[in-house]
């Protein structure tokens, strides 16, 4: 499960905070996260990888567009190892 909290303006662009739940009873490794928005009319991805997400646990992350997004930010989990 993904949660996404407001984003906030940073140094070198707008910052989304979020959260990954591992609900499941294995770990799980090469966790990676896609977000995409659209930015002054042009798509942005952002992408991160969590090297090892325990089994029933969470781990906060940020993506990082290159301004204020406008409308939803669509984040999906592209893949993931069985360590």
């Amino acid at each position: 499960m993904v949660v996404i909290d407001e984003g906030t303006a940073g140094a070198h662009g707008w910052l989304v905070p979020l959260t990954i739940h591992n609900e499941g009873a294995r770990a799980a490794a090469g966790v990676t996260i896609e977000g995409t928005a659209d930015v002054n009319g042009i798509a942005e991805t952002s992408e991160l990888t969590v090297d090892l997400l325990a089994d029933d646990s969470q781990v906060g992350l940020t993506l990082g567009f290159s301004g204020q997004p406008q409308g939803e930010i669509d984040v999906r989990v592209v893949g993931f190892e069985i360590p």
